[in-house]
């Protein structure tokens, strides 16, 4: 990946994370784990913000929700701070 294919995002511009699943083939079980999503916007004009999501893959859910807790906990502190 080149430095064109770079993309910088500011932690204040990110306000949360998820984790992603499949659609469960039944209604009983939930979906498989396809990475995480963070929750962030780009501006649209000077007063409007259009969301945007950034998918990180990784198909463990281990993985996925440690990640997920320490963004958020991150996140807290970062917003505490603004």
């Amino acid at each position: 990946m080149g430095d064109g294919d770079r993309i910088e995002i500011f932690l204040k511009d990110v306000y949360g994370a998820t984790i992603r699943r499949m659609k469960p083939s039944t209604s009983k079980k939930a979906g498989a784990v396809l990475g995480i999503d963070l929750h962030t916007f780009t501006l649209k004009e000077p007063n409007r913000k259009k969301p945007k999501l950034i998918f990180l893959s990784h198909p463990s859910e281990n993985v996925c929700t440690l990640w997920t807790k320490e963004i958020r906990q991150v996140l807290s502190g970062v917003v505490s701070k603004l």
